[in-house]
């Protein structure tokens, strides 16, 4: 495993200037999607750091209330330090109906609410209209994630609009999005 590529609920431990991109988007009944961005992204930026809500190998096990609470706090420091300091990938995968998934459970439930959180997050800059703030969020949907389960597409691209932030119809584009505009330091 690269060191450079942080899963909960492992302390990320990286530089005051490395910039941090965190890969928001479904976990459960999605394929794995984040593992191979993760190695494009460290391959094509040797200054990047990236985090991953998903566990790995060693990770999975018993999920039980503390686990949960580690992982939500896990998440919510990654995506926090993304945010000031690098980049936050939103990509809304289509749901594999032969993955595991709980029952009941809307797809992509706890990604939607880290949209909401990062969208939110732009919401008082965005307001200020400076054309020369880029927030640091870059949103993709995969053409068949609504009709693989997925919900709240069209909310979310309508949102994403008004705060100025592009939606991207593929995986490669979010990732060229990120390699190219996430801030280098010490250039």
């Amino acid at each position: 495993m690269n060191e450079r590529f942080h899963t909960p609920t492992d302390k990320i431990q990286i530089g005051p200037h490395s910039p941090l991109v965190f890969l928001a988007g479904p976990v459960q009944g999605s394929p794995d999607w984040q593992t191979p961005t993760a190695d494009i992204l460290l391959a094509a930026r040797t200054d990047l750091e990236v985090a991953s809500p998903r566990r790995t190998i060693e990770h999975v096990g018993s999920f039980d209330a503390n686990e949960a609470e580690k992982q939500v706090a896990w998440e919510h420091t990654a995506l926090r330090r993304s945010a000031q300091l690098g980049a936050i990938i939103i990509w809304l995968s289509a749901q594999d109906h032969a993955l595991e998934y709980t029952k009941d459970r809307a797809y992509a439930q706890t990604t939607r609410i880290a949209i909401g959180e990062a969208l939110g997050w732009a919401r008082p800059v965005a307001n200020l209209k400076n054309p020369d703030w880029d927030f640091p969020v870059n949103v993709g949907v995969d053409p068949r994630y609504s009709d693989n389960g997925g919900g709240s597409e069209s909310y979310i691209r309508i949102k994403s609009k008004l705060l100025g932030i592009p939606v991207y119809d593929s995986l490669d584009q979010v990732i060229e999005e990120t390699t190219r505009h996430v801030p280098r330091f010490g250039d």
